[in-house]
């Protein structure tokens, strides 16, 4: 027998693809978040598509994240209350953060393991 999943699921998916957020896409859904886990338990399928539409926005997040970090955002200027320029700022710290989680061999944080007063295992 085939489980009919609830009407909330589709706004509930398309939510959280959409934000990441799993509080605000029940509350899209007018569901609550121990429905959804408890249709999560039932239903490998709408399991996986949660998973999925988490991904989704991981994905949008990194994204964001890139653009900053490779192409700045711009950021205003202000003198004495007044808009008078902007100025292109880049994040360094997203730069450094995602190139360790991406290439950690190369730009991890180093960690050398020794024996009793530093000397080998």
């Amino acid at each position: 027998m085939d489980l009919i999943l609830p009407n909330w699921t589709d706004t509930y998916l398309e939510v959280l693809a959409l934000h990441g957020l799993p509080n605000k896409a029940a509350r899209a859904a007018r569901t609550t978040k121990r429905k959804v886990q408890e249709l999560r338990d039932a239903c490998i399928e709408f399991d996986e598509a949660v998973e999925a539409a988490l991904e989704e926005a991981n994905d949008a997040l990194e994204e964001e994240a890139r653009r900053r970090a490779l192409h700045g955002y711009e950021k205003g200027i202000y003198h004495q209350g007044s808009l008078v320029a902007y100025e292109t700022v880049y994040s360094d710290s997203l730069l450094s953060q995602m190139l360790k989680a991406k290439r950690p061999r190369e730009f991890g944080d180093k960690r050398e393991i020794t024996g009793a007063g530093g000397g080998p295992l």
